[in-house]
């Protein structure tokens, strides 16, 4: 009688024997285009298919580019402008209600200041740090956000005074995300100097991480879904690797995942970008299987000889978006693409599948 492992083992054979649809996704990326200026760099974006970020909007002088947080929808990008006294603004999430949070000052030597638009305005978070930006929001309206390097800050609304994270014992905190049950994840400094990937539930900061560290070897979070699977890097500067985090089984190496993670969907499907090939798209699960989007450019003329993805989002429908630096343009681009259907939807089916032999055998003896 065949084993529970094997018969998983036959339906993921099965599945991959199918699996033609998608050995050359169609994704064909679409400019989002500027506020006026010659670049635009994404941030995030939602189901809806909105995307938010910064876009150049004017240029003073060649030495300074103003720049504004903006939404892209339908085709169409928007500017979202900034606080009345304020030149710059930049937008760094948008939730599922299409509630968008970022910071809004005057550049390089201002200060910049958490903000949130949702009615069509915008209006500062409480706040009465010297510089600061939110981060991230959730769908019940939780935003996290930083008060300089050295502070992780939680709003529970738009209207609430912020909270201070408990940090682990160092000078430097930065969340990354929160998810819809309020776990928020990131990197911060131990007392010790060293750099830890870190979650939070209660207000108190936890390493994250079971995999140990070498001298010199960091860690982080960078992105958390709805079931609580976070994605981050762990290693040295110059070889991070990607991995991946849970609560009930820690953190463990994608296996043959040269990349750094952006982004995780509730499929448990993962945006990457190689390591070796920065210019490069990949979707990715936690077992280190990985398909390839094509070249991250995919844009204008004469890029340059380097080029690099400088954001790259991606949402539950299996819609991308990402921003790509050349040296050719010195700006970013920013794009967006629909993965088709059937080869998104293939690839997390057979993930789960994957993921589900693995747990299997593990099990038996």
């Amino acid at each position: 009688m065949p084993t529970l492992a094997a018969y998983f083992g036959g339906l993921l054979v099965a599945l991959v024997s199918i699996s033609t649809a998608y050995a050359q996704p169609a994704c064909e990326a679409q400019p989002l285009g500027t506020l006026g200026g010659l670049g635009t760099t994404t941030r995030d974006m939602n189901d809806r298919g909105q995307i938010v970020g910064l876009s150049d909007a004017t240029i003073d002088s060649p030495d300074r580019v103003i720049h504004h947080a903006f939404v892209w929808e339908n085709g169409s990008m928007r500017d979202l402008g900034a606080l009345a006294d304020d030149a710059q603004s930049r937008a760094t999430a948008i939730n599922a209600s299409g509630v968008i949070v970022g910071s809004s000052g005057q550049g390089r030597r201002g200060r910049d200041q958490p903000v949130i638009w949702q009615n069509d305005s915008i209006a500062p978070l409480p706040f009465d740090g010297e510089e600061g930006e939110a981060i991230d929001i959730n769908s019940s309206g939780q935003i996290i956000g930083r008060s300089g390097d050295s502070t992780c800050l939680v709003w529970q609304d738009a209207n609430s005074e912020p909270v201070e994270l408990e940090g682990l014992g160092g000078d430097f905190c930065l969340p990354s995300a929160i998810n819809d049950d309020g776990v928020i994840v990131g990197k911060a400094n131990t007392a010790d100097g060293e750099e830890r990937a870190f979650f939070s539930r209660d207000g108190t900061l936890r390493q994250a991480e079971s995999i140990p560290h070498a001298p010199l070897e960091a860690s982080d979070l960078r992105a958390v879904n709805v079931f609580g699977l976070a994605v981050g890097t762990f290693g040295t500067v110059e070889s991070p690797s990607a991995f991946v985090w849970t609560r009930r089984s820690g953190g463990r190496l994608l296996d043959g995942a040269d990349a750094i993670p952006r982004a995780v969907n509730d499929f448990d499907v993962i945006a990457l970008i190689p390591t070796s090939r920065p210019f490069t798209l990949l979707l990715g699960d936690r077992n280190g299987r990985t398909l390839e989007l094509g070249d991250g450019l995919n844009g204008p003329e004469d890029p340059g000889p380097f080029k690099y993805v400088t954001g790259f989002a991606m949402n539950n429908r299996f819609r991308a978006a990402w921003s790509v630096y050349t040296t050719g343009t010195e700006y970013d681009h920013g794009y967006t693409c629909q993965l088709p259907e059937r080869t998104a939807l293939q690839f997390a089916l057979e993930s789960a599948v994957g993921e589900l032999v693995s747990r299997v055998g593990a099990a038996l003896p």
